[in-house]
C-alpha cells in the first residue's frame, strides 16, 4: 500500500498544501503554526484557539464532534510536561510554552478533504470560538524570537 502511494504522493501533497492555505484563508483572524522550510507534509493543521475560548478546549472540541468534526490535541503535554523529560532534562521557565501548549487544537486533515469540508469546519469552528469576542490574535513577547511567530 506504501508503495501505491508513493505514485501519487506529489499529488496528495499538492492536496494537503491547497487544504492548508484555505484553512488560513478561511480563518485569518487565528493564529497558526509559522512553516518554515520548503515543504511541508501537513499531517495535521494546528491552530490556536483565542483566549476568549481556551478556557475548556476539551468542551470545544466536544462540540465540534457533536456537529461530526473530528479534532485532535497535539503538544500537550508539552515535552517538559512528559514523564521521561522532567526526570533526563533541564529546562527553565515555560509560562508561554504551557499557554501555547494547552490552546493548540488539530483541525481535520485527509487526502479526501473537499472545500465545502475545509468552509464548514471553519464556520463551525469560527462560531463555537465565540466571533463577536475574538480578536485578531498576537504572538506573546519572545514568541517569534522562537520560531513560532502569529
Amino acid at each position: 500500500l506504501g508503495l501505491l502511494k508513493l505514485g501519487v504522493i506529489e499529488n496528495i501533497a499538492r492536496h494537503r498544501s491547497t487544504c492548508f492555505q484555505k484553512y488560513r484563508a478561511r480563518l485569518p483572524d487565528f493564529t497558526f503554526q509559522h512553516m518554515t522550510g520548503q515543504r511541508v507534509a501537513h499531517q495535521f493543521v494546528a491552530v490556536l484557539v483565542p483566549g476568549d475560548a481556551a478556557d475548556d478546549v476539551t468542551a470545544l472540541m466536544a462540540k465540534l464532534a457533536d456537529r461530526g468534526i473530528g479534532t485532535g490535541r497535539y503538544f500537550v503535554p508539552h515535552l517538559a510536561e512528559q514523564p521521561f523529560f522532567q526526570q533526563a532534562c533541564v529546562f527553565g521557565d515555560l509560562t508561554v510554552t504551557e499557554a501555547l501548549s494547552r490552546r493548540i487544537i488539530a483541525l481535520p486533515m485527509s487526502d479526501f478533504l473537499t472545500e465545502d469540508d475545509i468552509e464548514e469546519i471553519c464556520e463551525e469552528f469560527r462560531a463555537l470560538c465565540q466571533p463577536s469576542t475574538m480578536r485578531p490574535m498576537h504572538a506573546p513577547p519572545g514568541l517569534a524570537t522562537q520560531g513560532l511567530s502569529a
